[in-house]
């Protein structure tokens, strides 16, 4: 083959690799260069650090490796200062943070220009990041800030997110990402992967923050036409699930079920599918469509049983705390299984989902463990678990989560404190679900409640007095005859009567019915 024609052969698939690399097409670009070479092709230094950033985004342990073996010669100073880069950033996500100076150091003295320094500093800022050292990040977002270019700008604004993010300043957090989108406005191609991430994790706080500004401009980003790249997939499943609960929060269940399904079609895990279908599960019984809801639970559960947890590092590991929640009315041995398999688990491993290293997983877990232990009448164990909840939802303006939680602490304690907290936090919510089960709560809460009842012998109670049988209430609960019968045996005594008829009698008289 003439020398020009295999220049031309080299230079094709060079293009598409960096095309694929550009349109944040990670798991392509690591592809081509991999065919490439079972070709026989040579590529050059470029190509390989380009490889080797395209590893980054995909794994480090791959990544950190691969630049080990294809190290440039140190005549090259622009190429080495690349390769000290790449390894800092490899490093630091394998949490060698030691090494990572180091190679961050070499590339500082190596780089001349101002935007190349400025990328050191905000991958310092990075890495400092992970060690969840915020005064570092500071410092170093100071001086990425000297990158004046319009990249450079929406990196250091980014970064000021991540650096709210971390500090729990969520609202701040939103705030940030609202001036990225701004940022980058219509040149999204430029910075394809910041506006992923942006709207992303605009989405997911437009679930979580009471901000009504936020809540449409993440939604019409989302709904922007751009054919999300396989390697945010997740992102792209998370956002649409995400603004699947703004509208339901906002009393859209139309609008909620419609985005809920988008979700589901781009779902690329089994756990992420058994995630939205746990969705569906609970706002299907938020409107009262109870076998639908139990369809769905099914459904869930037979595909969870296919799902390898332990190899999770992510997110996803919420499927567990969902399906402990779901089924905790249902059966609460279950519930018990899911909850101690999510624990079991530990800390969820990754460098890059913002959960591993806050309190809001956390927090989620406490009140799924609340549920659980409610629903077994370990109520003095569940009310320290809604607390704990309470404490975080609260103190991070989680405020729908603060509400809930609020709730159940309400139905336990009957604390009026607790309704009235969470009237408050509902204020932004007054067309959803949960306002509407706050009034109810309220209203069925002014009768007298009988202290010397659990919630569920209470329940056991009302129902005596609706004139249900015995095997009724079992159904309904989903409790074993002998449990039931326990209870009724409780409730007989607690207002000093033998027989159903009497306590009836003796409950309108002391006017708790």
């Amino acid at each position: 083959m003439p020398a020009n024609k295999e220049r031309h052969v080299e230079q094709s698939w060079q293009d598409a690799m960096r095309d694929a690399f550009n349109r944040v097409e990670y798991g392509q670009a690591a592809e081509i260069f991999k065919q490439a070479l079972q070709d026989d092709a040579k590529p050059n230094l470029d190509t390989e650090l380009l490889h080797a950033r395209t590893l980054l985004k995909l794994d480090a342990k791959e990544a950190v490796p691969f630049l080990l073996r294809h190290k440039p010669g140190a005549r090259d100073s622009a190429m080495l200062g690349r390769w000290h880069l790449y390894l800092g950033i490899g490093s630091a996500r394998l949490r060698d943070f030691k090494e990572s100076d180091e190679h961050f150091d070499a590339a500082e003295r190596l780089f001349r220009s101002r935007e190349d320094r400025a990328e050191v500093a905000y991958q310092r800022a990075r890495r400092a990041l992970l060690e969840s050292d915020i005064t570092a990040a500071l410092r170093w977002s100071e001086e990425s800030a000297h990158d004046k270019s319009p990249y450079g700008k929406i990196r250091a604004e980014h970064l000021r997110s991540f650096i709210f993010a971390q500090e729990e300043r969520y609202r701040d957090q939103a705030r940030s990402l609202l001036r990225v989108l701004d940022l980058i406005g219509n040149g999204r191609a430029a910075a394809l992967e910041e506006w992923y991430a942006a709207v992303h994790t605009l989405a997911v706080l437009a679930r979580e923050l009471s901000m009504p500004e936020i809540w449409a401009r993440a939604e019409a980003e989302l709904n922007i036409d751009i054919s999300w790249s396989q390697s945010y997939r997740g992102s792209y499943f998370q956002a649409l699930k995400a603004i699947g609960w703004v509208r339901a929060l906002q009393g859209d269940s139309l609008g909620c079920f419609r985005y809920l399904r988008q979700a589901q079609r781009v779902s690329d895990s089994p756990a992420y599918t058994v995630i939205v279908m746990l969705d569906r599960t609970y706002f299907a019984r938020t409107i009262g469509e109870t076998q639908w809801a139990a369809n769905e639970l099914a459904a869930a559960e037979d595909i969870a049983t296919t799902v390898a947890w332990e190899e999770t590092t992510g997110e996803e590991r919420v499927g567990l705390l969902l399906l402990a929640q779901l089924t905790a009315n249902v059966d609460p041995k279950r519930a018990n299984y899911y909850l101690a398999r999510f624990k079991d688990l530990g800390r969820i491993r990754s460098n890059v989902h913002h959960y591993a290293f806050d309190s809001r997983l956390d927090a989620i877990a406490a009140f799924s463990s609340g549920v659980v232990k409610s629903a077994n009448d370990e109520n003095e164990a569940a009310m320290e678990q809604f607390r704990e909840a309470w404490a975080t939802f609260d103190r991070i303006a989680y405020d729908w989560r603060a509400a809930q939680t609020a709730m159940c602490l309400y139905r336990i304690s009957q604390k009026n404190r607790w309704h009235l907290l969470a009237e408050e936090k509902l204020e932004a919510y007054p067309t959803s679900w949960l306002a509407r089960e706050s009034k109810e709560g309220a209203a069925s809460g002014r009768k007298p409640f009988i202290p010397d009842l659990t919630p569920t012998q209470d329940r056991v109670f009302r129902m005596i007095c609706d004139g249900r049988s015995t095997q009724e209430i079992c159904t309904e609960l989903q409790r074993a005859d002998n449990t039931v019968r326990n209870h009724i045996k409780v409730i007989l005594k607690a207002f000093g009567v033998n027989t159903r008829a009497a306590l009836v009698a003796e409950a309108a008289r002391r006017g708790v019915i």
